[in-house]
């Protein structure tokens, strides 16, 4: 063969032998070579794994942010705001689809983010009060998505923390920070909050004087109470009460003697006078929400008994502010030409236009 060597097969073959000469500072300083060279070539492909794991989730999470976008249609505004949060996140480009998905994240980051920002000029303050607004209004559209109803609720001692306390017209009047026997806790909306007295959720900021002072003096005048939960809204009336070491930016209310449960469905109705098709025949929308409406027909069709009794979905179509509503629906009861439906799949994006369409009633 070309390649054989001869000489060098017989020097092998003498080496095994006879036993093999012993190593040199030259062998040693190779050996040592060839393990670091290893050693190297190990660190290096597991630093671009882990780069090549760190670019696939950020891609899935730029994914499934523009996903969010699309299917909340959030126009050019909404999506300047919320990247504006975004960038306040400690890892943006792995956590930004989650400020969909987590509304305690949603509003921790608010907090941070407001408190970060320091606008200087009126152009700088007015720009900051529309980012607040919309951001405000994309945390409302997400705060009870894919929540489930729970149990009723008997009384505000058992309202859980976190919670949104709103005033009657719809205005957050702040969100349950502690829930203690005396009294109720409420941080106030960021936009009321002072900077310069942030505190920490870790600890109660009037724990200590409300133990030594008691539950404070109620001030003069009843303050109505709405709480949005899943189930249904409750209402309640309360008193604030007064303390001279609570901190800028709380509130303390007084338990109410009754937690009225004033509506079962989580979207109110609102009477309505709209046409619409149901599986292609014509419907008058008499009053509609966020989660269902009430149509009138001319006859029930057998198709719809059927689908009533067999829990089949239709298919719900109509117009709202020169937009089209699309909706596959469940029918819950019919009576005589009344039917009563609930939206199964509807586009987060018409949902909202529907809240704004029956608050501009």
């Amino acid at each position: 063969m070309i390649f054989w060597n001869q000489k060098r097969v017989d020097a092998l073959m003498h080496g095994i032998a006879s036993g093999f000469p012993e190593a040199g500072p030259l062998d040693y300083a190779i050996l040592i070579g060839l393990i670091v060279g290893l050693v190297l070539l190990v660190l290096w492909l597991e630093r671009r794994l882990d780069r090549r794991r760190k670019d696939q989730a950020e891609s899935a999470s730029l994914a499934q942010w523009h996903r969010y976008i699309l299917q909340f249609q959030l126009n050019p505004v909404q999506v300047a705001a919320l990247s504006d949060l975004a960038d306040a996140l400690t890892n943006p480009l792995l956590d930004r689809h989650r400020l969909f998905q987590e509304s305690d994240l949603f509003e921790q980051t608010l907090q941070t983010w407001q408190n970060k920002t320091q606008p200087g000029t009126a152009a700088d303050q007015k720009e900051l009060r529309i980012r607040l607004k919309e951001l405000w209004q994309i945390q409302t559209l997400l705060e009870f998505r894919d929540k489930k109803a729970g149990r009723e609720l008997k009384n505000t001692l058992e309202i859980p923390v976190g919670s949104r306390i709103l005033q009657p017209d719809g205005r957050l009047l702040g969100t349950v920070h502690e829930n203690q026997v005396d009294y109720l806790l409420l941080r106030n909306p960021p936009r009321r909050a002072a900077r310069a007295s942030a505190i920490t959720d870790s600890a109660s900021p009037v724990a200590a004087p409300m133990a030594a002072a008691g539950s404070g003096t109620p001030d003069p005048g009843a303050l109505t109470c709405v709480l949005r939960r899943p189930e249904g809204l409750y209402q309640f009336t309360s008193q604030t009460l007064a303390h001279p070491d609570l901190p800028a930016g709380y509130r303390i209310l007084q338990h109410a003697e009754r937690l009225e449960r004033i509506q079962r469905r989580n979207f109110p109705r609102c009477p309505v006078q709209i046409s619409g098709y149901l599986d292609g025949v014509t419907v008058q929308l008499k009053d509609l929400s966020a989660g269902g409406a009430q149509l009138q027909c001319s006859a029930v069709t057998s198709r719809w008994q059927s689908a009533l009794q067999q829990k089949q979905s239709l298919r719900l179509t109509f117009p709202i502010a020169q937009f089209k509503i699309e909706s596959t629906v469940l029918l819950v009861r019919i009576s005589q030409s009344t039917l009563s439906v609930t939206f199964e799949k509807i586009r987060e994006g018409d949902r909202d236009r529907i809240v704004r369409y029956l608050r501009s009633l």
